[in-house]
C-alpha cells in the first residue's frame, strides 16, 4: 500500500471555539454504523438527549438552526465534553482529512472547506511537496476496486506529475493553465476513443516540447482551445470572458446551496459584476490589480495556484472511475477564478479594501457549498463537461 499527502497535512491543528466558521453547522453530519451503535447504548440522561438527537433514516446528527444539535453556544462539542473524543463518528473524526481510496493507493489531503486547512493550503509557496511511504499491507480487496481499471490509473498519475511539471515553468499562470486544460482535452479524447495507453505518447511528445519549444505548445494550445469555454474563461478580459463568467456564475446560483452566506456572496456578484458589462468588468479588473502592490499581486498568483493544485491533486485520480479527466482539470481552473471574482467583488463592496481574512473567508466558503453536496461537485463536473469540445484535427500532435 502506498500513501500520499502534502508536505503540510501534519502541521494541521483544530482550533475549537476559536474557529472563525465553525464547521458543525451548515451541513449534515452522516454517522457511520459502529458510532451509532456506540451512541444508541449511552444510558442516563445524556443517552436519553443523544437517541433524540439522532435522525434514524438519515443516519444523521439532527439539526437545530442549521446547528448540529450537539454544538452548544461556545461553539464547542456536547459529546467531546460529556464523553470524550474516541466517542466522535468518523466523519467529525477525520474532517478536515480527506482520503482518496485507489486499489494500493491512498492519498490523504486536507479540505479547502476548513478556515484552518485553507489557510495552510493558501500560503503554500511554490509547488507542492509530496511525502510517500509504503508499507507490506495487503488489505482485503474492497468490492469497488473488483474491477478497478490499474493502465487508466498508471496514466492519470503521470499525466498529474506532468500537470506540476506545467506548473514548475516560469511563464504567466494564465499560459500554464491554458496548458494544463490543452494536455487535459487531449487525454480526454483519447479516452473516449478508447485508446488510453496512447496517453503516455501524449505525455513524452508533451515533455519533450515543454523542455525544447513552449511557444509551439502554448501556440499549439491556443488554437485547439480557442473559441471554447475555458479558453473564453482564461483570457480574463473582453466579451467572451466577461459572458463566460456569466454562465459560470448562472449555474452556481442554481445549485443547492447549504449555507445563507454563500447565497449572499453569489448574489453580490451578480448585482454588482454581471451589469458591468464587458468593458465595465475590464475597468474594474484592471482598478482592482492596480490596488495590489507587486508583492501582493504575487501573492494573489500564488493563492489562485494554491487553490488549482489542491483540486487536481485532490480530484484528478478519481477520474479513473468515470474517465471524466476534462472536467477533474476545468473544476481546478474555474474554482480558482471564481474565488478570484468573489475576492474582487469584496473589495469593490468593502470600498476597495481587502483584509487577509478575506481572501481565506471566500475561498472555504467555496469550498464548503461545492466539495461537500455530492450533488454540487457532480452538477459543476458534469456542466463543464459539457463545455468539452475535442482538439480540433489540425492542431493534434504527431505522437508517432
Amino acid at each position: 500500500m502506498r500513501y500520499i499527502k502534502p508536505d503540510y497535512y501534519e502541521n494541521f491543528a483544530c482550533t475549537a471555539d476559536k474557529c472563525p466558521d465553525t464547521c458543525c453547522a451548515g451541513w449534515q453530519i452522516v454517522i457511520d454504523e459502529d458510532s451509532y451503535r456506540k451512541y444508541m447504548d449511552i444510558g442516563g440522561d445524556f443517552g436519553r438527549r443523544m437517541q433524540e438527537s439522532l435522525d434514524p433514516w438519515e443516519m444523521s446528527f439532527r439539526q437545530c438552526n442549521g446547528r448540529c444539535a450537539f454544538l452548544n453556544e461556545n461553539n464547542l462539542c456536547d459529546l467531546i465534553l460529556e464523553k470524550g473524543s474516541e466517542y466522535l463518528c468518523e466523519t467529525c473524526a477525520r474532517y478536515p482529512r480527506h482520503v482518496e481510496e485507489f486499489d494500493g493507493v491512498r492519498e490523504y489531503s486536507l479540505s479547502l472547506s476548513c478556515p484552518v486547512a485553507a489557510e495552510l493550503i493558501l500560503k503554500q509557496k511554490g509547488l507542492w511537496q509530496f511525502l510517500e511511504e509504503e508499507d507490506e499491507q495487503e488489505e482485503p480487496l474492497a468490492e469497488e476496486f473488483e474491477d478497478f481499471d490499474y493502465a487508466m490509473f498508471g496514466v492519470l498519475e503521470e499525466t498529474r506529475s506532468v500537470f506540476w511539471k506545467i506548473l514548475e515553468q516560469q511563464m504567466p499562470l494564465r499560459e500554464r493553465l491554458l496548458l494544463l486544460v490543452d494536455l487535459a482535452s487531449r487525454f480526454q479524447e483519447l479516452v473516449d476513443a478508447g485508446e488510453c495507453l496512447s496517453g503516455y505518447e501524449l505525455l513524452e511528445h508533451y515533455v519533450n516540447t515543454l523542455q525544447d519549444s513552449p511557444e509551439l505548445l502554448l501556440m499549439r494550445a491556443g488554437d485547439g482551445l480557442a473559441g471554447t469555454y475555458m479558453e473564453c474563461l482564461l483570457r480574463q478580459e473582453g466579451p467572451d470572458f466577461h459572458k463566460a463568467l456569466e454562465q459560470g456564475l448562472e449555474m452556481l446560483w442554481h445549485l443547492e446551496r447549504l449555507r445563507p452566506e454563500w447565497t449572499e456572496v453569489l448574489a453580490q456578484c451578480r448585482v454588482n459584476l454581471l451589469p458591468c458589462g464587458g468593458e465595465g468588468h475590464d475597468f474594474l479588473r484592471k482598478e482592482f490589480y492596480a490596488s495590489f502592490n507587486e508583492r501582493e499581486l504575487q501573492e494573489l498568483e500564488n493563492y489562485r495556484e494554491n487553490i488549482i493544485i489542491f483540486f487536481i491533486y485532490t480530484y484528478f485520480c478519481g477520474a479513473v472511475y468515470d474517465d471524466m479527466i476534462f472536467s477533474k482539470v476545468a473544476l481546478a481552473v474555474f474554482s480558482a477564478v471564481f474565488w478570484e471574482e468573489t475576492v474582487m467583488c469584496r473589495w469593490f463592496l468593502a470600498d476597495k479594501i481587502l483584509e487577509k481574512a478575506d481572501f481565506v473567508r471566500l475561498a472555504y466558503a467555496y469550498a464548503r457549498e461545492v466539495e461537500h453536496s455530492d450533488e454540487n461537485l457532480i452538477g459543476v463536473e458534469e456542466w463543464l463537461m459539457d463545455k468539452y469540445e475535442p482538439v480540433k484535427e489540425e492542431n493534434k500532435f504527431e505522437t508517432d
